[in-house]
This record gives structure tokens, C-alpha cells and sequence, in this order.
């Protein structure tokens, strides 16, 4: 029993983190559209052309090529595993 409730605590908190966290997208996108366009469009280019990124800086920027994929912002990113 207490298990099902942890269970369905946790279910519920991760639904609202995802509500909010795409809220958030919305507003971000509705709020500074250029800039997000900018942001996604500069981080395609910086981890296709790098050579050597610190971890903080592949994260930001994979986390905005992240939201260009998810916002169908980036349609056909054109990565292949045969290059």
C-alpha cells in the first residue's frame, strides 16, 4: 500500500514538472522567439564543427539542440550514425 502511493505521489509529481516544463517552452518561445531560434540554430553549428568542448558547454548546447528537435524546430537534424 504504501508503495502504491509512492507510486502514484511520483506519477503525478512527474506530470506537473512536464506540464511545466512545457509551459515554459510556450512562454519562452512566445517571449523571445528570435533569440531561442538564435540559441538552437548557433548550437547545431558549434557541436557539428567543434573539436573540443567542456561538459558544461556540450550540455547547454545539446540541451538547446534538445528543444530545437522537440519544438520542430530542427525537422531533419541529418545526423547518421554512417558518417
Amino acid at each position: 500500500m504504501v508503495e502504491d502511493d509512492f507510486l502514484n505521489s511520483s506519477q503525478k509529481l512527474i506530470s506537473k514538472i512536464v506540464d511545466l516544463e512545457i509551459s515554459a517552452r510556450e512562454r519562452l518561445f512566445s517571449e523571445a522567439y528570435h533569440e531561442m531560434i538564435d540559441k538552437i540554430f548557433r548550437s547545431v553549428g558549434i557541436l557539428k564543427y567543434s573539436h573540443s568542448l567542456s561538459l558544461a558547454e556540450l550540455l547547454n548546447l545539446s540541451s538547446a539542440l534538445r528543444l530545437g528537435i522537440e519544438s520542430k524546430t530542427i525537422n531533419n537534424p541529418g545526423y547518421s550514425t554512417s558518417e
